[in-house]
């Protein structure tokens, strides 16, 4: 007898889809999996990997947001993109080709800035969780503090190379992202980079931030701003006027670019005129080595040696790979000139003249600046870097390896589902926190730690557990009161101080000293009364896409600050201003800790390179305990200390690992998380 076939074959397979699950949480769990509602930021290195894992888990409602489009370098890692979604929206092509795994499950994506003013409170309070895949350290901190606000559990996480963490952050349970200070872009003296520079990195920021800028890049209206400011800074005057001087001889250079002497022109003011100049003040090099002058003619008199044969082995020809080869004068003199040569031609070939920008897959800019760097180093006596070490370093990043990226997606799952599983918290927001019952497996339940995976050839485990601290009681984010304020246009600034905040908030006398601030704009203290009489209406404080939030704090520092979000909601009919979320009293500050430095300052002869983390890492946290390790700081992120593992590294003892301690190691290397 012949069977009819389903109308929807998926429908009728997806019961035994997810029976390992069932198995192994119980079905309870099983459905508060397939009915939560999860917002994942960010679609890159974590992001696709934990959009596949939620999807092959069965998470029922996922939304994705990401701002970035497809590249090509991001196709050996991001599994869920392919060579012809290039340029295309990361979040949409990945929900594309994730729905396909699981046609089940609702994708919702949005290529749009977690920032922007659309995703406001009533946004993140739709969701039971949010996952965060992010690569920059203000979208970190925007998506933290919505996540406080809202009461949100925020699952944050972040890879760097071989390390990774996952930390999960309840408000009022743990700590924040931001309970712990982060550590603050590494800067380098103008001086020290133009001239006097001790170590690879300063002639490779001179090369890609100065030089190449000023040869192709875009023409800056604040050029000469960094020196204004080295000035006030304490830098010598008489050599930042002498800079001064150089850049208006670089604009004169620039003209030229389509000279056939272009390349000679452009070598013997860097690395002759320049030099011979920084000779000239004697005071300078009593401390340190003098620079060595190099000579056009002599080094292309060599060039045509080599091509008549008789150049002597180059370091260039020793076996390896080409990238990681150590560039001999002459190489790097030659890849000198045929690059620019190169950067020339195409600013000249293009009908509008248009600037370059520099990029690390741009293969003629990378060629200059790797040989400009080198060129440079030499003349300081500085050990010079490969082409593959350049790109590293200029490029601002470290390698990025799939399987960290992997690996750390999965304890963000793994850390949801033990969310999921836990009491509800009365305060938060998430719908499917109710107690373990007998039908659930998931109990006892599991300790909610960080999880830091740890990479060592010798290791007898590559994913540790660290402890979670109680929230920092002097953190500025989560040991802020944020009531939410009902108020009517009409009504004025002085209403609402008499009515929610004079003698009511504070104690006798504490009232006086209060000050009122939105954002930077001030609007009350006892010294500027001007805006008494004025509306909310009149303030701008009602209208306009984004909630305003009203931070209040006294002038003592005597209570926590209060951060009033503005409802757009009207008051009920009989008040003109109603709030909710504020306790009767507000607590008192904490007395202040004591201030650390959280970067030790670097020796300016250490061989330590400023580098991204390209796929969201958060990093390993700055260590709290003294150290003879620095920790120090793609636009707007963090540097701190990740160890390199030796092959004797051995793993960290499991019953006390505080996430902010990186390991003891034998090398160190200062990465930028982004």
């Amino acid at each position: 007898m012949s069977q009819t076939s389903p109308s929807n074959p998926a429908q009728v397979s997806s019961p035994s889809r997810y029976s390992h699950l069932e198995t192994l949480l119980g079905p309870r769990t099983r459905d508060r999996i397939r009915n939560c509602s999860v917002l994942v930021i960010g679609a890159g290195g974590i992001g696709c990997e934990l959009l596949k894992n939620l999807v092959c888990t069965g998470f029922g409602h996922i939304t994705i947001v990401d701002l970035d489009t497809v590249d090509t370098s991001n196709l050996n890692r991001q599994f869920l993109f392919q060579k012809k979604h290039v340029k295309r929206p990361k979040a949409i092509v990945a929900r594309e080709t994730a729905s396909a795994f699981n046609p089940n499950v609702t994708i919702q994506a949005l290529h749009a800035n977690i920032m922007d003013s659309q995703f406001d409170q009533a946004y993140y309070k739709a969701f039971d969780l949010v996952l965060n895949a992010l690569d920059n350290l203000s979208a970190r901190r925007h998506v933290n503090k919505m996540c406080v606000m809202t009461k949100v559990p925020l699952i944050e996480s972040g890879t760097a190379g071989y390390s990774g963490q996952v930390q999960p952050i309840r408000s009022g349970q743990m700590e924040c992202y931001d309970c712990q200070p982060k550590p603050l872009p590494k800067t380098f003296p103008v001086c020290t980079i133009r001239s006097t520079p001790s170590s690879p990195i300063h002639c490779i920021v001179w090369a890609k931030n100065y030089l190449f800028p000023q040869l192709f890049g875009p023409e800056d209206e604040n050029e000469g701003a960094d020196l204004d400011e080295a000035i006030q800074n304490g830098e010598s005057v008489k050599e930042v006027e002498a800079l001064k001087e150089e850049v208006k001889r670089m604009k004169e250079i620039r003209a030229q670019l389509d000279s056939p002497e272009m390349s000679k022109i452009v070598f013997e003011k860097l690395f002759q005129e320049d030099i011979k100049r920084l000779l000239m003040m004697e005071d300078m090099w009593k401390q340190r080595q003098a620079p060595t002058p190099l000579n056009y003619d002599e080094l292309a008199s060599q060039k045509t040696q080599a091509e008549n044969g008789q150049q002597e082995q180059q370091a260039s020809s020793a076996g390896g790979l080409k990238d990681q080869q150590t560039l001999s004068l002459k190489d790097s003199f030659d890849l000198f000139c045929s690059s620019l040569l190169a950067l020339g031609k195409r600013i000249q070939s293009d009908a509008a003249h248009e600037p370059l920008r520099w990029d690390k897959d741009d293969d003629d800019a990378l060629d200059f600046v790797t040989a400009a760097s080198n060129l440079r180093a030499n003349i300081f006596g500085i050990p010079q870097k490969t082409r593959f070490d350049v790109k590293e370093m200029a490029g601002n990043i470290i390698p990025a390896i799939a399987t960290t990226n992997s690996a750390v997606s999965a304890l963000i799952v793994f850390q949801a589902i033990n969310i999921l599983c836990r009491p509800k918290d009365t305060e938060t927001s998430s719908q499917n926190g109710a107690e373990p019952t007998k039908e659930d497996n998931c109990g006892p339940l599991p300790r909610i730690a960080a999880c830091r995976p740890w990479y060592g050839k010798t290791a007898d485990r590559i994913i540790v557990a660290g402890s979670i601290d109680p929230p920092n009681p002097h953190c500025q984010v989560c040991q802020v009161l944020y009531p939410t304020v009902n108020v009517h246009p009409d009504c004025s600034l002085k209403k609402f101080i008499v009515e929610v905040l004079q003698g009511r908030l504070f104690e006798e006398g504490d009232d006086e000293s209060i000050t009122i601030q939105e954002g930077d704009r001030l609007l009350y203290d006892p010294d500027f009364t001007v805006n008494d009489i004025k509306t909310f209406r009149e303030l701008d404080l009602i209208d306009g896409p984004a909630e305003r939030v009203l931070r209040i704090t006294d002038e003592a520092e005597k209570y926590v600050p209060l951060m009033f979000i503005i409802s757009k909601n009207a008051p009920p009919l009989d008040k003109v201003v109603s709030v909710q979320g504020l306790p009767d009293n507000i607590p008192h500050r904490p007395a202040p800790e004591p201030k650390v430095d959280p970067i030790p300052d670097l020796k300016e002869d250490s061989d330590i390179e400023q580098v991204t983390a390209p796929n969201g890492s958060n990093g390993t946290k700055r260590s709290r305990t003294t150290s003879n390790k620095a920790d120090g700081s793609k636009d707007d992120d963090e540097i701190v200390l990740v160890d390199q593992l030796d092959d004797s590294a051995k793993p960290p003892p499991a019953k006390k690992l505080k996430l902010d301690q990186p390991k003891q190691s034998s090398s160190i290397e200062i990465i930028e998380i982004s």
